[in-house]
């Protein structure tokens, strides 16, 4: 469901996403791709810069549900192997370090307001 392809984490395609709203907010959409993959954009119409903004909006949903039912799912599974609330206790506390050190990997989106934190 990405039309950016594969390569790119969820943070740098959310990333690109925002670029171009912020784009169909001045009322442009993107024409084409330049040489470099840089996206060259003309005046859009209501329609074109709303259409915009609302598959990036139902792209996002789309990723955030499935990570909310991968989640969910991962919780169930979790708790069906465990025998006892220490063995809960012992792979949810994994699970937490785990997740941590992805989220470090993968922390990459930059939220609005932030762009001059670096």
């Amino acid at each position: 469901m990405s039309k950016y392809g594969s390569g790119l984490t969820f943070g740098q395609v959310c990333n690109l996403e925002k670029a171009e709203i912020k784009q169909a907010l001045a009322g442009k959409v993107i024409d084409y791709y330049d040489d470099n993959e840089n996206p060259v954009y003309r005046d859009g119409t209501k329609e074109e810069t709303d259409r915009v903004i609302l598959k990036a909006y139902d792209a996002a949903v789309f990723h955030a549900l499935d990570s909310m039912i991968s989640g969910r799912a991962y919780s169930r599974l979790m708790g069906e192997l465990s025998d006892g609330v220490n063995d809960f206790a012992d792979n949810f506390m994994r699970y937490i370090e785990l997740r941590e050190e992805e989220e470090q990997k993968y922390f990459d989106y930059v939220y609005e307001g932030e762009e001059d934190d670096d």
